[in-house]
């Protein structure tokens, strides 16, 4: 009698018996790795730009054409529906960024259980390192890397299963392909990530349809996100931002530090690097191979994408820390089988998610730069409305004080930043000309270091301190407001300075 579809339920139900306990304690490793986000205003100094583009998003208008930042449509079209259930603040983006980890996280552990094999023991194993080692590299941040990891675990996630036994159905390649796809909508640095999990899944499918199945998975996102410019008769904004960009960026020189580099991510990735190559310490028999090379070929195209981006920021490394995972756990577990090696596992896990996560809860005792600045400035405001131009700081303040944004260019760097300006096809000194002839009320300067050589922001320091008087101090911040031109006062001072 044929028993297989007993033992086959029988597979099932224990697995998902097992799925909800195992689920349950990455939620937990990821909250906890991630609480002390909704303490702070913002994680990366890019979430500030993030927010505004996606409340442009929500004021009606396609990203490029009234914020500038060069990700793909769909990384905002995520932030904005975050911020529409949330609210438009801050909140809502670490919300996105713990439910992304979480993803990953259970991802991680879905593709370690196709090693077969002490499969569950090698994904719960990968998916904890992974969460812990996000406490680093800005991991716990909205970055579109944090977004990548997301797709892109779950794109292997459902090829693995079918990866050896090459028995992927086309609807699962299908599904595969478009989350690949989503990855590449977060950041075109993602294409070698996508590309490969295209590959695999269409290894993983047998018949002659699956090359064109995968290849319109990976396009159908990417449509997606082009359909409203032609509709708008926009496409020339979106082709700038998204290809121009890439152009541009190759005429822009790298300067990177590679001692302070490798010294951040020697701390970063530990204890990682030390076990990952235990995955490669002999040779893979059979069942390994194709899981093997599909978790090294992940690794590859992630370090490929960090060494083409050239500008190796720390969370241009978070996506080699899933296929890292997986090989530490997967070396792990080939060199130590016993029941003693499974504790030690355990106590390995548990010790990386808390010294890497009490460093995230460390950030606490630092000053938040932004939250002050915006008290006072919502204060001045409140006094006498008028417009704001965050010159030299932080983007978050436009949100923060639900101030409309001067320029198209909110990011400052990008006016005052040479290698920005080339990347964003900008003149600074012609935008800033523009701004201030619109006479903003308010302007937010975050003076850190020496900044007089740049002439941009030369331009901006003799405009403020010609034609603007500081009226609050907050933080890090000077805000400053514009003077009568006849007496030299201000409004809310009375008094001439």
């Amino acid at each position: 009698m044929d028993d297989s579809f007993g033992s086959s339920t029988a597979r099932r139900l224990v697995e998902g018996s097992r799925a909800l306990p195992i689920a349950a304690a990455l939620a937990a490793s990821v909250f906890f790795v991630h609480v002390p986000d909704f303490f702070r205003t913002i994680v990366s100094a890019n979430e500030g730009l993030y927010a505004v583009v996606a409340r442009e998003l929500l004021n009606g208008h396609l990203p490029y054409v009234t914020a500038w930042e060069a990700k793909p449509p769909l990384f905002f079209v995520l932030i904005a529906a975050a911020m529409r259930v949330g609210g438009v603040s801050f909140a809502p983006l670490h919300a996105l960024s713990l439910l992304a980890g979480f993803c990953t996280a259970y991802c991680i552990y879905r593709i370690g259980i196709a090693f077969g094999e002490n499969g569950a023991r090698i994904g719960f194993f990968a998916a904890v390192l992974t969460v812990a080692l996000s406490a680093a590299n800005k991991g716990t941040s909205v970055e579109a890397e944090v977004l990548i990891n997301a797709f892109a675990s779950a794109a292997f996630a459902v090829v693995a299963p079918c990866v050896t036994t090459r028995s992927l159905t086309l609807r699962s390649a299908f599904i595969a392909a478009l989350l690949g796809g989503c990855a590449l909508e977060m950041k075109i640095t993602a294409l070698p990530t996508t590309l490969v999990a295209a590959a695999f899944a269409t290894f993983a499918t047998s018949g002659a349809l699956a090359l064109p199945v995968v290849f319109a998975g990976v396009l159908a996102p990417v449509v997606a996100g082009i359909v409203p410019y032609l509709a708008g008769g926009r496409i020339d904004a979106y082709i700038d931002a998204n290809i121009g960009t890439v152009m541009r960026r190759g005429l822009v020189v790298a300067h990177p530090q590679p001692y302070e580099i490798a010294r951040w991510e020697f701390e970063a990735f530990f204890p990682v690097w030390l076990l990952a190559p235990l995955a490669l310490e002999r040779r893979w028999n059979e069942a390994e191979r194709s899981m093997g090379m599909m978790v090294v070929a992940w690794l590859a195209a992630a370090f490929v994408s960090l060494v083409a981006v050239r500008e190796f920021f720390s969370y241009h490394f978070i996506t080699l820390t899933p296929p890292l995972c997986l090989l530490a756990a997967w070396g792990f577990f080939r060199t130590w089988t016993s029941v003693r090696a499974q504790r030690v596992a355990l106590a390995i896990a548990i010790l990386t998610l808390v010294g890497h996560g009490i460093g995230r809860y460390m950030t606490l005792q630092q000053p938040d730069g932004e939250a002050p600045a915006a008290a006072a400035t919502r204060q001045l405001i409140a006094q006498h409305p008028g417009s704001l131009y965050v010159a030299e700081g932080d983007p978050a303040l436009y949100i923060l004080t639900n101030e409309p944004i001067p320029t198209r260019f909110p990011y400052p760097q990008h006016l005052y930043a040479q290698d920005m300006q080339i990347a964003a096809h900008i003149d600074g000194i012609r935008e800033v000309h523009r701004i201030f002839e619109t006479h903003p009320r308010y302007v937010a300067l975050r003076r850190g270091g020496d900044n007089t050589m740049n002439v941009v922001l030369h331009l901006v320091y003799a405009t403020v301190d010609r034609r603007y008087a500081g009226r609050a101090s907050a933080g890090e911040y000077t805000i400053y407001e514009l003077r009568d031109a006849n007496t030299g006062a201000t409004a809310t001072s009375g008094n001439r300075e």
